[in-house]
């Protein structure tokens, strides 16, 4: 069985600000869900800059880097519409005139793209996968 990391988080935010009510939302969430949902956004914001220096190999950074531009697409699509803002996109989520963003012209259809191998595994398996690509590639 691979070693587990441990890493804690622990924030009280001031009652009344904007992270209370994010807090308060976040424990509305299934633990299980809860989690997923924190580390999504985690990994979309920093896990190709951790990649990156961690000096993982240009290719499967690249890859990691494109997925997850995609999940911050999605998630400015998702506050478009859910708000219903008329702001501006980015040129990586704009729409086109099938409705694909361009992002999708370059990259690929995002249905079939979402799905990719490493999900539905644990942290673990997730970490042995990265270490044998980066094995390979090197």
């Amino acid at each position: 069985m691979p070693k587990q990391q441990d890493f804690r988080f622990r924030y009280q935010p001031e009652d009344g600000t904007e992270d209370a009510y994010l807090v308060e939302y976040l424990k509305t969430v299934p633990l299980g869900e809860r989690r997923e949902m924190i580390l999504e956004a985690l990994r979309a914001f920093w896990l190709p800059i951790a990649l990156k220096e961690a000096q993982i190999n240009s290719q499967f950074l690249k890859t990691v880097g494109l997925r997850e531009l995609r999940n911050l697409g999605y998630q400015l699509d998702l506050l478009r519409e859910e708000l219903s803002l008329n702001a501006p996109s980015l040129i990586i989520v704009q729409k086109g005139n099938e409705g694909q963003s361009r992002f999708d012209e370059f990259y690929g259809d995002k249905k079939s793209e979402r799905a990719l191998p490493e999900e539905g595994l644990s942290g673990g398996q997730r970490g042995q996968m990265l270490q044998n690509f980066v094995k390979k590639k090197q």
